[in-house]
């Protein structure tokens, strides 16, 4: 075996052997494993995301013209938020410590039904960037308009789990905004198609 290599194998396991045990010695013992298992998670949320960007374009009869970054939560965030868009940077952040939920056979089942939201952000943004207009406000109506578009395309991609069988929505709610910006969104994608549809809503946003 090379030199460099025998260094760089030698020098490796001694970092992670120290490592391991800093952690277990100052009660991290569980350090380790979350970093392998987020690094786990992150490579299939990346081959999932591909997959999940056909799926879209076949159903939806949408074309991505790009494909965002894509990153997870830290198992040690405390947001409460199962997934985040950013427009300034095109990246899409998910979260990896969701709590168990009998509609999902696992936590990477229920992540894949967040990427579908937000790639329903992602879109919006391309479709702003290509018009030449901001992405949607931070305004309530504003994050509707984003939330209810994001929201349509989990839907259509994910049937058997609807979120918002009833119309009826308190205004100007934290659940407004999915729930009346899906109501709001709804009958112009479907009637337009989800490409005019989206266009025609961005141009006409306030």
């Amino acid at each position: 075996m090379p030199t460099r290599l025998k260094k760089f194998l030698l020098e490796g396991g001694l970092f992670l052997g120290g490592l391991a045990a800093s952690t277990a010695i100052t009660g991290g013992t569980t350090f380790l494993g979350d970093i392998i298992r987020k690094a786990r998670v992150e490579h299939a949320m990346h081959l999932s995301l591909e997959e999940a960007m056909e799926a879209q374009e076949k159903e939806l009869g949408i074309q991505y013209s790009s494909k965002p970054s894509l990153s997870t939560f830290s198992p040690f965030t405390n947001s409460q938020s199962s997934g985040e868009y950013h427009p300034w940077s095109s990246c899409i952040l998910l979260r990896i410590d969701y709590p168990s939920d009998p509609r999902f056979k696992s936590p990477l089942e229920r992540m894949r039904l967040t990427l579908d939201h937000e790639l329903g952000h992602f879109y919006t943004d391309i479709v702003c960037q290509k018009l030449g207009i901001p992405y949607p406000s931070s305004t309530f109506t504003g994050r509707q308009l984003s939330e209810g578009i994001a929201d349509y395309f989990m839907t259509r991609m994910h049937p058997e789990i609807f979120l918002h069988t009833e119309r009826g929505c308190e205004y100007g709610t934290e659940h407004d905004l999915y729930c009346g910006g899906y109501w709001r969104v709804k009958p112009f994608l479907d009637e337009m198609g989800v490409e005019k549809g989206v266009e025609h809503l961005l141009t006409r946003q306030k």
